[in-house]
């Protein structure tokens, strides 16, 4: 296992930035996710460290050695692609045991030792009754675990992981990112995995990074991001139901500083005042709100925020609801229990304590409130 760090790398196409300016570390044995919406440089991410892609500049190192030129074979990293890259004329054994076949390890395993770390993996990951298929004969789902189950038969410097269980059903999707989870650990081998899902990311990363448009836009763990999203995208992205933003405007009067949000004027004071006096020199402000955050109310609550509005869709997700308003031009989620009558088109009071908000600049969208802890 190894550490991997790159600094101030940069991948163009052409014209086009897919990298600009790149620089982290994951920690040696650390599982980091790379988190972001499809487009944003992930995979080029991962070719780049594995050594598919070279950097259009920076500096990429695995271990204490930069790897900038040296070629894939030798940089010690087992990756798994969204695409399987499954090699048709082999079947389910023979695509696992490759790793362990291949011309520059084929004399570092007996045949027995290969049998036995096949049908090992094999039988961690589910498959173990498919070893004798044709690739043809496989789902996708299934040809997906193959494709785990030949990166994960190796003991590598690092794993490089690219959505690599995003084609299996919702209910073995959530066994195998336990076993997975477990797995890295139990071998304590350096991983970066590569996914736009968040549940795919909190449930098994020590740290993510979020990606947009091939920038960082935050790290850290998943409970610092989101609880200190570092700008409105961050707080958006992480969390389900999204945060939902409105627009809201700052008021001064009598010494008094409030956000006016809808018809009702909410006063800032202590830290979030002197946080908004300090980032923000104009009048529009945007304010966050998670769907947990709002309650529903049949009357006007007496403090804090009070919107009306009607009921439109629900959704039901078994354990809690997703109740979803129109505001503004806006759709509006609230997250409530499953406990209850809710009936489409009626009016409700949406209510909100103030001290649940989040603001951020409408400027840049940077985050104004709360501010992570020094």
């Amino acid at each position: 296992m190894a550490r991997i760090r790159l600094e101030e790398v940069t991948k163009t196409f052409g014209d086009d930035f897919a990298i600009e300016g790149l620089s982290f570390e994951c920690a040696e044995g650390e599982f980091f996710g790379l988190l972001g919406p499809s487009g944003a440089g992930k995979t080029t991410i991962l070719n780049l460290i594995a050594g598919l892609e070279a950097a259009t500049a920076g500096s990429i190192w695995i271990g204490d050695k930069r790897v900038d030129g040296v070629e894939p074979r030798f940089r010690d990293v087992a990756c798994a692609f969204e695409n399987y890259f499954l090699y048709p004329h082999l079947n389910v054994y023979g695509n696992v045991a490759f790793p362990l076949r291949s011309p520059i390890r084929k004399h570092e395993n007996s045949e027995s030792e290969v049998k036995a770390a096949v049908e090992g993996i094999a039988t961690t990951l589910q498959i173990d009754h498919l070893l004798d298929r044709k690739i043809t004969q496989l789902s996708g789902g299934q040809k997906q675990r193959v494709a785990l189950a030949r990166t994960l038969i190796r003991t590598p410097a690092a794993y490089l992981l690219d959505e690599a269980i995003a084609h299996l059903d919702a209910k073995l999707r959530h066994s195998i990112r336990s076993v997975l989870k477990g797995y890295q650990q139990s071998k304590g081998i350096t991983t970066v995995y590569a996914t736009p899902d968040q549940l795919d990311a909190v449930a098994m990363c020590d740290r993510l990074i979020i990606i947009r448009a091939g920038r960082m836009e935050q790290i850290g763990s998943a409970e610092d991001i989101y609880h200190f999203p570092a700008n409105e995208f961050v707080a958006t992205y992480v969390g389900y139901p999204p945060m939902n933003i409105f627009r809201a405007e700052l008021v001064a009067e009598g010494g008094m500083l409030t956000v006016r949000l809808d018809d009702a004027e909410l006063p800032l004071a202590g830290a979030m005042r002197q946080a908004v006096e300090d980032r923000i020199k104009h009048r529009e402000v945007r304010v966050g709100i998670r769907p947990h955050d709002i309650a529903l109310r049949e009357d006007r609550p007496a403090e804090g925020l009070a919107i009306a509005a009607e009921i439109g869709m629900v959704e039901h997700y078994g354990d809690f609801r997703v109740v979803h308003f129109r505001i503004g031009g806006s759709d509006v989620r609230v997250r409530i229990g499953a406990e209850g009558a809710i009936q489409t088109g009626r009016k409700a009071w949406l209510a909100a304590d103030p001290d649940k908000f989040h603001l951020f600049s409408a400027a840049d969208g940077r985050t104004v409130w709360p501010t992570a802890p020094a």
